[in-house]
């Protein structure tokens, strides 16, 4: 399986994506970052902090970035159908 950041890098010179070092992505699974990577748990105290911070009612994610292997795809859907949105919604009622 290819390293995380070869889903991120542009594929095309000049083209979208960015360059992404294991340490960076790392830090980005870290709560206070905005970009919505890591475990299922982190995942939803992003979105929670969101919440809380911006008063946001709504997330739209793009699960399918950099061309991940359409297996990867499928579980980041059920991951989040399944653990996190189930997960914030019991908070966000209570919130």
């Amino acid at each position: 399986m290819a390293e995380t950041s070869e889903y991120l890098r542009p594929k095309t010179p000049g083209g979208r994506g960015f360059v992404v070092n294991q340490a960076q992505f790392d830090a980005g699974t870290r709560r206070g970052n905005a970009i919505m990577i890591g475990s299922s748990e982190q995942f939803i105290e992003k979105i929670l902090d969101a919440h809380q911070t911006l008063g946001l009612d709504r997330f739209l994610g793009q699960i399918d970035w950099g061309g991940l292997p359409r297996a990867a795809v499928s579980d980041s859907i059920h991951r989040y159908a399944e653990e996190i949105a189930p997960a914030v919604r019991a908070v966000k009622g209570e919130i």
